[in-house]
């Protein structure tokens, strides 16, 4: 007896090619999924240590962000980057000035009316809890 040499026909070698194919994809597919979680999971990890001093970076960004086309549009109008954006920088300033300007004696007006009537307060919270 002597043995047939073994013949696939090319639906079976394109059957196989296309299994291993298949393979190779679940398994690049199972990386991705493992390489993003870890980033997210490490992401996380980073944010929870790091949270009580990110928010000043954070605040930083976005004001940059949104001031950005403030500053391209005053040197378009002929400024240079660090006028505009000492521009920006005192008009912020000069509106600080003003809200403290306007809150400070609205909020010390609501402080004395609060503490003239604390003891109302105290006596209806207390007449609460008891009763």
């Amino acid at each position: 007896m002597t043995k047939a040499p073994l013949a696939t026909s090319e639906a079976e070698a394109a059957v196989i090619e296309a299994a291993a194919a298949d393979l190779v994809a679940a398994s690049t597919f199972r990386r991705q999924i493992f390489f993003w979680l870890a980033g997210a999971a490490l992401l996380a990890l980073f944010l929870y240590v790091f949270s009580d001093i990110l928010l000043p970076f954070v605040a930083g960004m976005v004001l940059a962000y949104f001031l950005d086309p403030v500053a391209d549009r005053l040197e378009r109008l002929g400024l240079s980057r660090i006028m505009a954006t000492v521009v920006i920088l005192v008009t912020f300033l000069v509106m600080l000035v003003l809200a403290f300007v306007i809150l400070i004696p609205v909020l010390a007006t609501q402080m004395a009316d609060f503490a003239a009537k604390l003891p109302e307060y105290l006596t209806k919270l207390q007449a609460l809890l008891t009763s």
